[in-house]
């Protein structure tokens, strides 16, 4: 697990945001199931509250193309809370919101975030860096009892794999090409084809996403 703090954005004494990359996520329905019905489910400890739930960020590994990507996207939906211009209720949809290249919520929830077919996920969770309670060990041991999955040791290094035969890759190029409605330009003739059309959507997604909060 990563955690990134940010004493700054907000009236609150500041933020951290602690990011996660798990793999082979088994409770994928109960967690699912949790976040529509905005309570948590009887089997997560009784210490998880829905105030902890709306705290979570989680997003579909596949459609994730980087770090930078996932941490620019936390710090808008952080500085929209504060200014009071949140286009939807939670810091979490927010976070979805501004990694979906459209304006549609419902569009973005629904494929950014959390669905059905999803295996590795990307967990960000918000905390108040003033706060006692939301230590890094706090925080790890929550999340292993919610997520049911393998937890990646090495963060969100595995984000934006360019070689997609690669054991640790997870985004699908294919998938957020046709979402982000990309068309690379021509290969170069030196066959370095597949990894360089790869770098430029990588560049093309971090920069959609970073001019989000001006483009709407």
């Amino acid at each position: 697990m990563e955690t990134h703090t940010f004493p700054f954005l907000s009236s609150s004494g500041g933020d951290t945001l602690h990011l996660s990359l798990l793999h082979n996520v088994r409770n994928v329905s109960t967690i699912l199931s949790s976040l529509r019905s905005g309570k948590p489910d009887p089997s997560f400890p009784s210490s998880i509250t829905a105030e902890d739930l709306s705290s979570y960020a989680f997003l579909d590994a596949s459609l994730v193309v980087s770090r930078k990507q996932v941490v620019n996207a936390a710090v808008q939906a952080i500085m929209a809370r504060e200014r009071g211009e949140m286009k939807t209720r939670a810091w979490s949809t927010e976070v979805m919101w501004v990694l979906w290249p459209g304006g549609n919520i419902s569009d973005s929830l629904k494929n950014v975030g959390l669905s059905a077919t999803s295996s590795s996920l990307v967990v960000v969770r918000l905390c108040s860096s003033s706060s006692s309670e939301h230590s890094r060990e706090r925080v790890l041991e929550q999340l292993t009892t919610l997520v049911e999955g393998d937890l990646d040791p090495k963060g969100l290094d595995a984000l934006g794999i360019s070689d997609s035969s690669h054991s640790d890759a997870v985004t699908d190029w294919e998938k957020v090409k046709r979402i982000h409605r990309l068309v690379p330009p021509p290969a170069p003739a030196d066959g370095a084809a597949e990894e360089g059309e790869m770098e430029w959507i990588r560049r093309v997604v971090e920069s959609t996403t970073g001019i989000k909060a001006v483009a709407g």
